[in-house]
């Protein structure tokens, strides 16, 4: 090697790492070549150890802590499409969570201070046919299911035709058809049953 290539191939070792060239003093390029690359080497796995020790010291989050897994962000939006009976409000919207999973249905007051008009987020009806407690519409976000259940109303609940048993909690399931109280005659009039077709979905957490 020429007296220019050796003082390039100090220069280079000595940006690389000056305590290697202090030490290397003379030799072949081959022995230098050796000790630079077990020193490279060397270094590689003190930082690779260093990144170990840091990424183990950062505690890494449980499922139950992250967002996605939080009970608040189950959320549904049960919709009922008026097909008979009180047609004042064409389509209520009722959104269910976790905390607030549960909304009474039953005939609304027309007295303001009652607090139970009907309204397009409730489930109050004005309708003679229904009893003022008549039944609970729930939200189970353990297993995403939405259930009714008849609380001792006059004239029953109906899901698809069938009567639900008093206190019973049962599934409903988008599209099915559901029927507060039956037909009513008070001498010429008839009050017909108040149905519901009723559809509902997941809504993102926001």
């Amino acid at each position: 090697m020429d007296h220019q290539g050796m003082l390039f191939e100090t220069s280079l070792i000595s940006r690389l790492n000056p305590k290697i060239a202090m030490g290397m003093g003379g030799g072949s390029l081959d022995l230098k070549l050796q000790i630079l690359s077990r020193s490279f080497g060397e270094a590689f796995d003190d930082h690779y150890h260093q990144l170990q020790d840091l990424r183990a010291s950062i505690p890494s989050p449980s499922l139950t802590d992250s967002p996605a897994f939080s009970a608040d962000d189950h959320i549904v939006q049960v919709t009922l499409t008026a097909l008979n009976g009180d047609l004042s409000i064409a389509e209520r919207s009722l959104t269910l969570n976790s905390k607030n999973n549960s909304i009474p249905v039953g005939r609304a007051s027309k007295s303001v201070t009652k607090g139970i008009l009907g309204a397009a987020d409730n489930a109050w009806f004005d309708s003679p046919v229904m009893s003022r407690n008549h039944a609970t519409i729930e939200f189970n976000s353990e297993d995403m299911t939405v259930t009714i259940q008849d609380i001792g109303s006059m004239h029953g609940t109906y899901l698809n035709d069938f009567e639900l048993p008093k206190d019973t909690p049962t599934v409903i399931n988008d599209g099915d058809v559901v029927v507060f109280g039956a037909e009513v005659r008070r001498g010429p009039e008839v009050f017909p049953a108040c149905s519901f077709r009723v559809n509902y979905k997941p809504v993102p957490y926001k």
